[in-house]
């Protein structure tokens, strides 16, 4: 049946799809819009590290979000979340991120 599914939509990724990766596109939802720590409690982490294992943060995103910083001119809470969502990217998504934040700064100046 999930074949059959897969193509009727086209789409391949329905046959490696698991129920668990609902739990990940969730908490990563989540994570947008709430702050780690009420987004860890509602999805019913303990604590932030099992937490960040879940939410798959756009890189893309992040550098938008850290360019609105830069053009607000302040920090605030807002710092807060958008270094968590920064320390839970691997190593070349961080650096994607940073560096879009650093073109956007740039071209604004």
């Amino acid at each position: 049946m999930r074949g059959q599914v897969a193509e009727k939509l086209g789409d391949p990724e329905i046959l490696t799809a698991r129920m668990h990766d609902l739990r990940h596109t969730r908490i990563t939802e989540m994570g947008h819009h709430l702050n780690p720590a009420e987004a860890a409690r509602i999805s019913g982490h303990k604590d932030l590290k099992t937490f960040m294992r879940y939410f798959n943060p756009d890189p893309v995103a992040l550098g938008k979000k850290l360019e609105q910083l830069e053009r607000q001119g302040g920090a605030g809470a807002n710092v807060d979340a958008v270094v968590a969502q920064l320390l839970g990217l691997s190593p070349k998504d961080m650096a994607s991120a940073v560096a879009l934040a650093f073109q956007a700064r740039a071209q604004a100046q």
